[in-house]
């Protein structure tokens, strides 16, 4: 009976503790150069990026908060546009993505929403990941205490992305 009660009590605190930080992350839905634009709600930083399709043309970003509040120190600002053929990326160690714009056949030319904020900022040490794309591992994510600040691409139709982790203060 005891051990019943014990293990009851642990499958409890496993779930309550799972679920805590799962329901941190947001996956956002699909998009593509037909819906244009993904963000992250505010609060939120971009920590990976999922995709799918033909030349990687479907996308889904993967958020996690930066505050448990409303940040009213939020500013937002777009990079210039990037694909395979124009600078095949951009990387900012000043701030972090929030948001991911996309037009072009197959989600060819990209830019990234950037948040500036007095909250949780970006101290500059950084790394990149490995090149993802449809036809291997079709996503990546920073290691914890990271968040995209980056992303460059090469291939066909900016097929292969590759992420710029930055670590926060």
């Amino acid at each position: 009976m005891k051990s019943r009660i014990y293990i009851t009590l642990y499958v409890f605190v496993l779930l309550f503790f799972s679920s805590i930080v799962c329901a941190q992350e947001l996956n956002l839905p699909f998009f593509s150069e037909e819906q244009g634009v993904s963000q992250c709600p505010n609060g939120y930083y971009i920590v990976g990026i999922f995709c799918r399709g033909t030349y990687c043309d479907t996308k889904s970003l993967i958020c996690m908060p930066y505050t448990n509040k409303f940040d009213p120190s939020a500013r937002y600002y777009w990079s210039p546009w990037f694909s395979e053929e124009r600078n095949g990326g951009v990387i900012n160690k000043r701030e972090f993505a929030s948001g991911l714009g996309c037009s072009g056949s197959y989600c060819d030319n990209l830019r990234i929403k950037f948040t500036k904020s007095n909250i949780k900022t970006n101290n500059g040490n950084c790394y990149s990941t490995k090149y993802f794309s449809e036809e291997g591992k079709a996503f990546e994510k920073c290691k914890h205490g990271y968040y995209v600040s980056g992303i460059s691409c090469k291939g066909n139709y900016c097929d292969s992305l590759s992420l710029t982790c930055c670590e926060a203060k």
